[in-house]
């Protein structure tokens, strides 16, 4: 009298079965029905293998779906997708059976290895199929997935390019083959072509060593390197090893050069302005040579800060020895005729980052007058310590004398009132006449 339900258990033939009951009150009778599993489980495999079977014929690419029992892992139920690109009979997906054998043990069902084609790596993911005591696996080539994200990359890449400015470039390349040589293909165009003539690399370009090290030989760094126009670069390359790409960013080094000297002159003109003295900050280069006659000249490259008004100073082509001798690479002092026609003293030393001389100068006038005032001040001052010396000394030695002549006058004194004791005492102790015989010295 119980229903209606399911149930799953063994029949009468004891075959597990899938099963359903039901009562039925006015036939006072139960109607049973049932399905032996296995059945089920193979009419339910067939009907998702067609199904596969037809997504994968929709599939564009080498996306690929299959359907592997968990007794044959590697062995695929459905129809092979690309069995026109296996050199010989198909073999076994190597990557599928991973998968699945890491799905069944708990491990990552995901593989990276070669399909039943055995010369394409693909990646393989799994799922379990419970219904049908099987597993479901997603397959696609790597080198779709490469080409699928390289496609953005590239593109992107253009579109940055198009933004620069300046000579600064971004470039992606990939290695490849070329005339069984390894070298790199470049994913994305060039802001600037190459020189006529010339020989090497990729298209008719110069060899472009940062472009190889990051996707031939996969390293990353620094360097200056020529570019593909066989200009001299600073380049920052690194690899992407999962894409087999090379990525670079590029900038010439004159370019470079020339924005670190705008700098300095910027500073320099800066610094010029907040003195109150003569001194004075120049940096120069040569002139672009137009003609023999410009041989020895210098191009100032800082404002002429003590230039009088209303004059050019001979304009900022012109000599000036400090300058030239920073140039030709000397380090050192000198004095010398400015861009005013002042006399000026100068250290002068050449930059190699730069390119360019830096000159330090002051007019002669502000270092030599203090000077000849110091000096004098030195003299006067010796004089008046030798004065005051002196002054010293004689009163020191009037002092002395006047103490020299006091002790003799005391010694005088002393011997006096000796000689004035022994006279009273031998006339105390000698007759008049004797004493004064005495006294005279007559014995």
């Amino acid at each position: 009298g119980k229903g209606p339900g399911s149930f799953r258990g063994p029949d009468y033939t004891n075959r597990t079965v899938y099963g359903g009951y039901a009562f039925l009150p006015a036939a006072n009778m139960a109607l049973v029905y049932k399905a032996n599993l296995a059945e089920l489980r193979d009419m339910f495999l067939n009907q998702t293998v067609r199904s596969i079977d037809i997504l994968n014929a929709e599939f564009s690419g080498t996306t690929e779906i299959m359907v592997q029992q968990k007794e044959a892992p590697g062995h695929p139920l459905t129809v092979l997708k690309m069995p026109d690109q296996c050199p010989h009979p198909c073999g076994i997906d190597h990557a599928g059976a991973v998968a699945v054998t890491a799905l069944y043990s708990g491990g990552t069902p995901t593989a990276i290895d070669l399909d039943y084609r055995e010369t394409v790596p693909i990646i393989s993911v799994a799922a379990i199929l419970q219904s049908v005591n099987g597993s479901l696996l997603y397959e696609i080539d790597v080198s779709e997935i490469k080409n699928n994200l390289i496609g953005p990359l590239s593109s992107s890449s253009s579109d940055i390019n198009a933004a620069l400015g300046g000579t600064t470039e971004l470039l992606l390349g990939q290695s490849t083959v070329i005339n069984d040589t390894q070298t790199y293909a470049y994913l994305t165009g060039r802001r600037f072509g190459c020189p006529s003539g010339s020989s090497g690399g990729a298209a008719g370009c110069s060899f472009d060593g940062a472009m190889y090290n990051a996707s031939v030989l996969c390293k990353k760094g620094t360097e200056v390197l020529p570019d593909y126009r066989g200009k001299d670069t600073l380049v920052s390359f690194a690899c992407v090893p999962d894409l087999d790409v090379g990525l670079l960013l590029k900038q010439d080094m004159a370019e470079l050069l020339e924005s670190s000297l705008n700098l300095t002159v910027g500073y320099a003109n800066s610094f010029n302005l907040a003195q109150t003295s003569t001194l004075e900050l120049v940096v120069g280069r040569r002139p672009a040579a137009t003609s023999s006659s410009s041989a020895g000249l210098v191009e100032i490259l800082t404002d002429l800060a003590h230039c009088p008004s209303g004059s050019s100073c001979g304009g900022r082509v012109q000599r000036f020895g400090p300058m030239e001798a920073a140039l030709d690479g000397a380090t050192g002092l000198m004095t010398a005729t400015d861009y005013s026609g002042t006399e000026v003293m100068s250290a002068y030393s050449y930059s190699s980052a730069l390119g360019a001389g830096v000159v330090f100068k002051v007019d002669r006038s502000e270092v030599v007058n203090p000077l000849y005032v110091r000096v004098i001040i030195l003299i006067l001052a010796a004089i008046g310590v030798v004065t005051l010396g002196c002054l010293v000394l004689h009163y020191a030695a009037r002092r002395l004398l006047a103490s020299i002549e006091e002790t003799w006058e005391k010694s005088k004194q002393a011997v006096q009132e000796q000689k004035e004791s022994f006279e009273n005492l031998v006339s105390a102790l000698y007759p008049r006449f004797a004493s004064e015989r005495l006294l005279a010295g007559d014995t």
